[in-house]
């Protein structure tokens, strides 16, 4: 899918945080709440969901390049940033968020090589991809959205469950190989969302609630996009290698 621009104003070439799956859930939510500080990439693969959100950052005095692209092809990655960036005459990317991410119920005995390198590639080898190619550009700030599903697992997403410990696993690794990045995951639980809403209809097919032993109740997305704003910012610039739970008190027991 090719790179798109919706000509909107934009405020300059320093600062940009690029944002994944931005077009709906978490991850729109917190473009929303990062456009009140930062001028953004927003990527997506939903072209009109992505200019919805783009809009709503806009309608805050916000700046918002919009990258419709499907991440799951990761040979294209590269040149297609490398047009966007251009096209809109970015050169420094602070800060990287990946949210985007797919958890389709795939039991073993169901999963083919395809749909293992789809989930993969989406979830976690295009962050991987997208942090090589941001930082030669200042890249400084990285927060990587994981699951509790990572340490916690979860019925029938296998492959789901292991790109998120990768997410984890390469989140301390860098905090090592990149001193000057200050890189982090954060793990939510159950969030309703347009993804929570698909988890929670599969959860009843393999008869089991998503909902349980979440203390606080089910959290938002709200509260993850508080906690991305937090770790982009200077307030976390001691900050590295570290995993935050979202979970409403699930993990804590």
């Amino acid at each position: 899918m090719t790179a798109t621009n919706q000509n909107f104003p934009f405020r300059g070439g320093n600062g940009y945080v690029l944002l994944t799956g931005a077009s709906s859930g978490i991850g729109r939510k917190t473009a929303i709440t990062l456009a009140k500080r930062y001028p953004l990439i927003l990527c997506g693969r939903d072209e009109a969901r992505l200019a919805e959100t783009a809009s709503e950052c806009m309608s805050q005095g916000g700046t918002a390049v919009t990258w419709a692209y499907d991440l799951a092809d990761i040979d294209g990655i590269a040149a297609s940033l490398t047009d966007v960036l251009s096209e809109n005459a970015i050169e420094r990317v602070y800060g990287f968020v990946h949210s985007a991410g797919m958890a389709p119920i795939a039991p073993l005995r169901m999963l083919d090589t395809a749909k293992m390198q789809q989930i993969m590639s989406v979830n976690f080898y295009s962050a991987v991809e997208l942090i090589q190619q941001l930082l030669p550009r200042g890249l400084r700030r990285a927060v990587l959205i994981s699951s509790i599903q990572s340490v916690r697992g979860a019925k029938g997403q296998g492959i789901y469950c292991a790109s998120k410990g990768a997410i984890d696993a390469f989140v301390e690794e860098m905090a090592l190989e990149e001193p000057e990045l200050s890189i982090n995951s954060i793990l939510p639980g159950a969030i309703p969302s347009r993804m929570g809403k698909e988890l929670e209809e599969n959860a009843a097919l393999l008869a089991h609630s998503v909902d349980d032993g979440y203390i606080l109740g089910l959290g938002e997305p709200g509260s993850i996009a508080d906690m991305a704003e937090y770790l982009l910012s200077e307030k976390a610039a001691g900050i590295s290698g570290q995993h935050f739970s979202v979970d409403g008190g699930k993990t804590s027991h």
